[in-house]
């Protein structure tokens, strides 16, 4: 009876490292392919984004385009650390960071997507997405 109890232990064991490893790989996939999409989004806001970099105020530090651009490199940069080894180098160090870029924290991007009504479709959808594969990469950092 201990000995069967102590099978069906190690079964589940061996299932939930099974399941967990598949959630992984799954999770891994899924970022890749968020990435490859994202590059077509932003090739799709091109014009917007040529509309945006019209814009100018001297009062800001970083332009709202030139935001944008910081957390593009940014979140892009983690998940191409996922694309290509399969992980984040610093899981830690990395899921912080990614916690403090919230792209909506970002006061010009915030008063500017709630603010512009209808007005930039494209480039509202390829936030939107960046900010969920921030998210994922999140979650990805949690994964054992």
């Amino acid at each position: 009876m201990l000995l069967a109890s102590r099978r069906l232990s190690l079964m589940k064991l061996m299932m939930s490292e099974s399941v967990a490893n598949h959630n992984l790989e799954s999770a891994r996939i899924y970022i890749n392919l968020l990435f490859d999409e994202l590059i077509v989004y932003y090739q799709n806001a091109k014009e917007e984004r040529q509309r945006l970099s019209a814009r100018y105020n001297p009062d800001e530090e970083f332009t709202l385009l030139e935001e944008i651009e910081l957390l593009t490199g940014d979140i892009r940069g983690y998940a191409s650390q996922v694309k290509i080894s399969g992980k984040l180098r610093n899981e830690e160090e990395a899921a912080s960071k990614l916690q403090k870029m919230r792209v909506f924290d970002v006061s010009t991007i915030e008063k500017w997507y709630f603010e512009s009504g209808e007005d930039f479709w494209h480039l509202k959808l390829y936030l939107k997405m960046l900010d969920y594969l921030r998210c994922l990469l999140i979650e990805y950092s949690h994964f054992k």
